[in-house]
């Protein structure tokens, strides 16, 4: 996703990001509460990659963890990851906006997408590929979607507790089925970068 180069590479430190979540969802929101949960998983993860030699920026992650969610405001739509990068492209953000689109979307091939996605949403969905080909995830794509994944409102969580509550929400669908598969993947390629476990670092389980 994003193969070609951004529009604009506007630099934006993790302070304003932050400031610019806070003001675009609501400073007392739990969508804000839940992106700054996200982004302190994310920088930890990458982190700890940095340190086993992963070629990551943990503040870069973190900024485009905190603004994962900016698309979301008071709708909370469908296709929140569109409209948070839309936003962010139009402010002169693109660069850091890549994750809104790319934790929504978890490597979704063009087909995977239009089936699995809403009628009314189809049109948007090819319009997205049209613009930026088959969604290929960086690593720091994928810690920031696994981040996304095993937070559930503000509270660090298993995979398994995240995507139950996700149902409980939502209800199921088989997006909602593809992605949670997507995540264990992703889990699975991080651990065997860090040789360790995610859950453990993070403090999720028994005993934290």
């Amino acid at each position: 996703m994003l193969s070609r180069a951004p529009k604009s590479t506007t630099h934006l430190e993790f302070s304003a990001a932050k400031a610019l979540a806070a003001a675009k969802l609501g400073p007392e929101s739990m969508a804000f509460r839940h992106s700054l949960k996200v982004a302190w998983v994310a920088r930890r993860l990458a982190m700890e990659l940095e340190k086993v030699g992963a070629e990551i920026s943990p503040d870069d992650t973190a900024t485009q963890a905190v603004l994962h969610d900016i698309g979301r405001g008071d709708r909370h739509g469908d296709l929140h990851g569109w409209e948070g990068y839309q936003l962010l492209r139009e402010m002169g953000y693109e660069k850091q906006g890549r994750a809104c689109l790319t934790h929504w979307l978890k490597g979704h091939t063009l087909e995977q997408a239009l089936v699995e996605s809403y009628a009314e949403h189809r049109p948007t969905i090819e319009q997205i590929y049209r613009e930026f080909g088959h969604p290929e995830m960086a690593l720091a794509d994928k810690i920031v979607a696994l981040a996304d994944s095993i937070v559930a409102h503000d509270k660090a969580v298993t995979i398994e507790e995240r995507y139950r509550e996700a149902r409980e929400r939502y209800g199921d669908s088989p997006w909602l089925r593809t992605n949670e598969v997507t995540t264990r993947e992703y889990l699975e390629e991080i651990e065997e970068l860090l040789g360790g476990s995610v859950y453990e670092l993070i403090g999720i389980g028994e005993g934290h």
